[in-house]
């Protein structure tokens, strides 16, 4: 294929997709910040670029593109990532051109991997105090992703979300959104989720609090814990020894 040539605004020299970066010009996180503002810009326009399968070597051009900006140092403004795909060839949807536009100038600033990992670290956050979800009880709390994060990468290839999801007025097909979308339940709750269903399972048919909630077994348990007292971190289950 024949690529656009462009400058490296940081050196003035020629830079073509497929070659290798300087290793002495980065350290260990701006290598790592390069390589994935890179594959999420990458992701972003296989999902909202027109013909993508057509435009596969443009948006892999664009990709390495977005890496050396990075590990130059650069931060596109909105502006400049919309004249990058205009040079490059890539076409767009009109409609998400200025959104899409702006996602991926975010990509390129030095913060923007690390509010994302405080942002999931907070969402995620391993137990806290407060009321589960499920069954109302005050008591220590744990993350559930309702889409669980071993079939992340899945979906994130397929490019969508289960159908049911997608209607969702907040939902997107991105790591950060299905990161984000989850519940807060205790721990003997959070275990019956996964007793009776496989990931793969729970991420197709109870990706919502409704959906798990209607689940038979799941149901059943969640009656039975709201009326169970709170002990230490979580309350104990008839006939077994210790906590869940």
């Amino acid at each position: 294929a024949n690529f656009p040539r462009r400058l490296s605004r940081c050196s003035n020299q020629p830079v073509f997709a497929g070659v290798e970066f300087d290793m002495a010009s980065g350290t260990d996180e701006t290598w790592s910040r390069s390589f994935m503002a890179g594959r999420d810009a990458e992701e972003l326009l296989l999902r909202h670029g027109e013909n993508g399968a057509e435009q596969a070597d443009l948006i892999t051009f664009f990709k390495e593109s977005i890496s050396e900006y990075v590990l130059s140092g650069d931060v596109l403004s909105v502006e400049e990532v919309e004249t990058l795909l205009a040079d490059i060839g890539l076409v767009v949807d009109a409609d998400e051109t200025a959104v899409l536009c702006g996602r991926i100038a975010d990509l390129t600033r030095p913060d923007h991997y690390a509010l994302l990992a405080a942002a999931e670290e907070e969402a995620e956050g391993e137990e806290d105090d407060g009321t589960c979800e499920m069954c109302g009880r005050s008591t220590r709390r744990t993350w559930h992703h309702l889409v669980p994060k071993k079939i992340h990468n899945r979906i994130l290839k397929r490019g969508r979300l289960p159908s049911n999801l997608e209607e969702l007025p907040s939902a997107e097909c991105t790591r950060i959104w299905l990161n984000m979308h989850g519940i807060k339940c205790c721990r003997p709750c959070h275990n019956v989720i996964h007793e009776h269903e496989t990931e793969e399972s729970l991420a197709e048919n109870y990706n919502t609090l409704a959906l798990v909630l209607a689940h038979p077994q799941v149901s059943k348990f969640v009656t039975w814990n709201s009326k169970q007292a709170v002990r230490g971190k979580v309350a104990r289950i008839s006939g077994a020894s210790g906590w869940r």
